[in-house]
Formats: structure tokens, C-alpha cells, sequence
């Protein structure tokens, strides 16, 4: 698939729209990030919305927010096209493999590793979100 000249050959940079990066145990593990943030789905890592995250895959996706969260591409991605250009990004994990109820200890867990202590940890005062909402449309 060639490059488009938004840079990427999907075309979400030139609409400021995410790649989804997809942990699947079918398709691709795309992680171009296209858009001031990063939303992953995590499906599972063995089997398709069943299996859990053991510490190793674990510590590689804490690994892979950190570098989204410093402007940087994780040592193991697998992109589209070329690096996009160095920026912070907000990460989103959401965890989808709850077939076995497995989702909500993984997020746990993730979120121990990067120091998150609640879902409200990381977001902006609402003073402030709802002034960046207006800014941005």
C-alpha cells in the first residue's frame, strides 16, 4: 500500500483521525499514530476476546503508552508509513477481551505499571477541557 501525501496510506493524518491500534490475535498490530492521540483496543492476547495479558505483554504495552505519551513510536511498532512528526500524545487503552472477565484486572494492572491511580488521574480540569473543547470546534 502506497503513502498518501497526508503521510500515511489511510489517510487519517490529513482529518486528525486515529488508526485504531488493534492487539488481535488475527490481523495487523498497526501503531502509525495519526492523530494528537493514540487509542489502542486489546482483544487478547492468545485467543480472540478470551485471553488474558500475562506481565510481559503487560510491560510491553506500558512500554508502547510511554513512548505515545513522550512523542515517540514504540521500539516494536509496526507503522504504515514513516514516523509521524514528535508530539505528546493522550493514550487510550481500552481492554476488550472480557469473555472470560479478564479486561478489568489487565486495565488494573496497566495502570499500576504507569502509575495511574484513577480513572480521573490523568484528565484536565473540567475548567480546562471544556475551554480546549470550544478551542478545538
Amino acid at each position: 500500500m502506497a503513502a498518501s501525501p497526508a503521510g500515511n496510506s489511510c489517510g487519517c493524518c490529513a482529518h486528525g483521525v486515529a488508526l485504531v491500534c488493534a492487539d488481535t490475535v488475527e490481523w495487523p498490530r498497526l501503531m502509525d499514530a495519526t492523530a494528537d492521540f493514540v487509542y489502542c483496543r486489546l482483544h487478547g492476547s492468545v485467543q480472540l476476546y478470551a485471553s488474558g495479558y500475562d506481565d510481559a505483554a503487560l510491560d510491553g504495552w506500558a512500554g508502547r503508552v510511554r513512548a505515545w505519551r513522550a512523542g515517540g513510536v514504540p521500539k516494536d511498532a509496526a507503522l504504515l508509513a514513516p514516523a509521524a512528526k514528535r508530539v505528546r500524545r493522550d493514550v487510550f487503552v481500552y481492554f476488550d477481551n472480557d469473555m472470560k472477565v479478564k479486561a478489568p484486572f489487565d486495565a488494573q494492572a496497566l495502570m499500576r505499571r504507569l502509575h495511574v491511580t484513577g480513572a480521573r488521574a490523568a484528565l484536565p480540569a473540567p475548567a480546562a477541557a471544556e475551554k480546549a473543547t470550544r478551542a478545538r470546534y
